[in-house]
């Protein structure tokens, strides 16, 4: 029998998309291959909001309790997006850095049901 994907994972089945802290080290280590003298701290400080935001810890927010747009769906669409923009800088298409993108915080702040 085949292996089957997880429902948890991404699309490789290698890195679990429900766990902000598994996402976070997947893109740590493919930004420093691919920009490996640029400080990863913007994005460390975006995975740190973004639990914030979805948990509900921020004062200002409710956390968000949606069925489709859920962390882990941000989480993947964060990770794919990570992996768009390496892709692009090795074939030469020269990606903006993360952090920079504006592509990026979108993807993080896929969090419509998030409300004051």
């Amino acid at each position: 029998m085949l292996n089957p994907r997880r429902s948890d994972y991404d699309v490789t089945n290698t890195v679990q998309v429900s766990s902000p802290d598994a996402v976070r080290l997947a893109i740590a280590q493919l930004f420093a291959e691919t920009w490996p003298r640029t400080p990863f701290d913007a994005v460390e400080r975006s995975f740190a909001r973004l639990e914030e935001l979805f948990s509900g810890r921020d004062a200002g927010f409710e956390g968000v309790d949606t069925l489709y747009h859920d962390t882990q769906h941000t989480l993947d669409m964060t990770l794919a997006m990570a992996r768009l923009m390496v892709h692009q800088q090795r074939e030469g298409r020269h990606a903006p850095l993360p952090g920079l993108c504006p592509g990026q915080q979108p993807a993080q702040q896929h969090i419509g049901a998030v409300q004051h």
